[in-house]
């Protein structure tokens, strides 16, 4: 009986960690096979996103560097004719023909050359500066003197002509003291940033300077704020995140919305960024594995089920033979008490016992049927019994 008690408790505890074993397994599988799925699609996400990403930044890189070289062959002219010493007029010429040029070729919508050469002020358009106009306070000949004859793009500021945003690219002359520049309007730039949206995989796209001004963006409302003096936007948000670290891309969580930002890096310390939702895209991989589990837990519940059903019934087994065994054991003594008496017995009072045998082992055979188990033990009780 304590056999039985024993061979209980171990099918329990066997059941009990089979169970485990096979929640574990399918657990693990499950999170094995999401942890695959979403690392593979965060993957694509990425080369897709940085190859979008580095399309827009090459044309808006290309779009400045045109811009760029055209100041920079304009100054080794301007250098040049200074160093001759040509007259003013020849100067004035010059600059309103590469003035010509440039609208027609490259910056529709510039309001062309101008400069500080030789203490005075010129423009290629003809433009006559106001009473009190001071070149040499503008922001485009400070920032240019300050880059100490490199080619630089300025942070957009309000043109004085015609009143818009405008991008000054320009250079300091060889003289050190003379200045020749080019204000490119971000109509073309902002245009660029548009498309990138409108034809890429990307939801947000903008140019950003140094110290978080934005010069162009998808979203024609951000255009002209500065970052870094707002607080609690997305763009604050984007800005922080770049500007902590460098890489080519990052991770952005802001509000209930999940972003890729990439990062493309441009002269002067100007950055192309591109930036992806992928709010929608990992909710999908979220709620394919919120089911996953569910169908998991209902597989593990069945399988458990099972187990204990099957438990349940090697249980009743044990009984069952705990308890033939019993009934054997109690034949067993009462057949040794027969044989003992029997030893003192007439023939016909040993011809009855034997009949009283042969109904005992009938009731013993309707009792195995009834319970419908037999084993070795039963038929070893009945054997001594009956070899009486």
């Amino acid at each position: 009986m304590q056999n039985g008690i024993r061979n209980k408790g171990k099918n329990t505890v066997e059941t009990i960690i089979v169970s485990i074993l096979v929640i574990i397994f399918f657990v693990s599988t499950v999170l094995m096979y999401y942890s695959m799925l979403f690392y593979e699609k965060r993957d694509n996400i990425i080369k897709d996103g940085r190859i979008a990403a580095q399309v827009a930044a090459e044309k808006f890189e290309q779009y400045m560097n045109l811009n760029s070289n055209f100041i920079g062959f304009t100054a080794l002219a301007l250098d040049d004719m200074i160093e001759a010493g040509r007259s003013d007029q020849e100067i004035q010429d010059f600059m309103e023909a590469q003035s010509m040029g440039v609208k027609n070729v490259t910056m529709k919508n510039t309001t062309g050359l101008y400069g500080y050469i030789r203490g005075k002020f010129y423009s290629g358009t003809d433009w006559v500066a106001p009473d009190g106009y001071d070149a040499t306070e503008r922001p485009w000949y400070k920032n240019h003197i300050k880059n100490n004859g490199l080619i630089s793009v300025l942070e957009p500021y309000q043109d004085m002509q015609t009143g818009e945003i405008q991008l000054a690219i320009g250079k300091m002359l060889s003289d050190g003291e003379s200045v020749v520049s080019v204000d490119m309007s971000i109509i073309n730039a902002q245009e660029m940033t548009k498309n990138a949206v409108e034809n890429g995989n990307i939801d947000i796209e903008m140019v950003l300077t140094g110290t978080g001004y934005v010069v162009t963006h998808s979203d024609e409302n951000e255009v002209g704020k500065n970052y870094t003096e707002e607080t609690g936007t997305l763009g604050v948000a984007i800005y922080d995140t770049i500007t902590d670290s460098v890489q080519d891309y990052y991770e952005l969580e802001y509000g209930d919305r999940r972003y890729i930002i990439y990062v493309a890096q441009l002269a002067d310390s100007w950055r192309c960024v591109s930036v992806i939702d992928t709010t929608s895209i990992y909710r999908q991989l979220q709620i394919m594995f919120a089911l996953t589990i569910v169908v998991v837990l209902v597989m593990v519940v069945i399988i458990v089920f099972i187990m204990r059903t099957a438990g349940k019934r090697g249980i009743m087994v044990e009984r069952a033979l705990d308890e033939n065994e019993a009934k054997n054991k109690f034949l067993d003594e009462k057949a040794e008490v027969l044989r003992k008496t029997a030893r003192g017995l007439s023939d016909n009072e040993k011809e009855d016992i034997r009949e009283l045998g042969e109904k005992l082992k009938e009731l013993s055979e309707e009792m195995q049927i009834l319970s419908g188990m037999g084993d070795d033990r039963s038929e070893k009780g009945r054997g001594r019994f009956y070899s009486l």
